[in-house]
């Protein structure tokens, strides 16, 4: 009986050993699986950071997870849960990551549609490459041209009088665009072609490139109007010699019979148009309207 005794003590000591051995090599795996994800954790949020400038990320503290020397001793069972918010901090950041591969900037309208982006809408590009020059900005694409277009609005795109202002270009529209200078350089430097559509609606108010001219990009005043010869004194109807009456513009005829003259500006060198200046609207019967489309760049 005493030796039935001690051979049953043996096997509970056994017994125990080895649940105590399990338990030890199930907390171990935890553990271990705690430091990885803690690891990968880590360098995801490196990656976040890198990619998605802007975004603020409270970071992974090592100390905070199960793995560091503070947590050896938590029961398997918060362990469990520590390792599931965890996971679940992984997957906030892979989405996190996801969305941002999709805002990330394109070099062009085109480089976007390229990407399976084919809807029109506001895109942001980076024409001078990521890191270097101008930085990103927002453009609405023209998915439905080809190549794409890039276009930038402005502040005075509305059809608007002129009436009361003799002097020659008295009256004065500076133009304020929706993207910067350097911005917009970057962009007509990158493209293949731009245009920006200038109108000059006229009853009486001539003398175009003498009294009403536009003002370029680098602040030069423009001999022509939209539509006519870059360097010269014209309009879009010289062309055609359909100006009447000799005339290098329609609007040069002066009379008191609306008219218009227009077309797009397609210099590079000179888009876009910074300023307009206007005059000869001084007596009652002159008057006049102006159109400054947006600029429009194939990229």
């Amino acid at each position: 009986m005493a030796r039935l005794v001690r051979v049953l003590s043996v096997l509970i000591t056994l017994v125990c050993l080895g649940s105590y051995a399990d338990a030890n090599t199930s907390v171990a795996a935890k553990l271990l699986k705690a430091d990885r994800l803690l690891s990968d954790i880590i360098a995801l949020e490196g990656v976040v950071a890198q990619k998605c400038p802007g975004v603020v990320l409270e970071m992974v503290s090592p100390a905070g997870y199960p793995g560091s020397g503070k947590w050896r001793s938590l029961l398997s069972i918060y362990l469990d849960f520590k390792i599931k918010r965890m996971e679940q901090r992984f997957k906030k950041l892979w989405k996190l990551l996801t969305q941002c591969e999709k805002l990330r900037p394109e070099i062009s309208c085109s480089k976007w549609k390229e990407r399976g982006f084919v809807k029109n809408g506001v895109y942001r590009i980076d024409p001078d490459g990521l890191h270097r020059g101008a930085p990103a900005f927002h453009v609405y694409c023209d998915m439905a041209t080809s190549p794409p277009t890039a276009v930038v609005h402005h502040d005075r795109e509305k059809k608007t009088q002129v009436k009361g202002y003799e002097a020659a270009g008295s009256f004065r529209v500076p133009v304020t665009y929706n993207a910067t200078k350097t911005e917009i350089a970057a962009m007509v430097k990158a493209s293949s072609s731009c245009r920006q559509l200038l109108r000059w609606d006229c009853k009486g108010a001539g003398s175009l490139t003498s009294y009403t001219w536009w003002v370029s990009c680098d602040g030069a005043k423009m001999s022509y109007w939209g539509g006519g010869e870059p360097g010269k004194y014209t309009c879009a109807c010289q062309k055609s010699n359909a100006c009447g009456k000799g005339k290098t513009c329609n609007c040069n005829n002066n009379d008191y019979v609306w008219r218009y003259d227009g077309g797009y500006l397609m210099d590079k060198n000179t888009l876009p148009v910074s300023e307009l200046r206007f005059g000869d609207t001084g007596d009652n019967n002159e008057e006049g309207y102006y159109t400054l489309g947006p600029l429009r760049c194939n990229n």
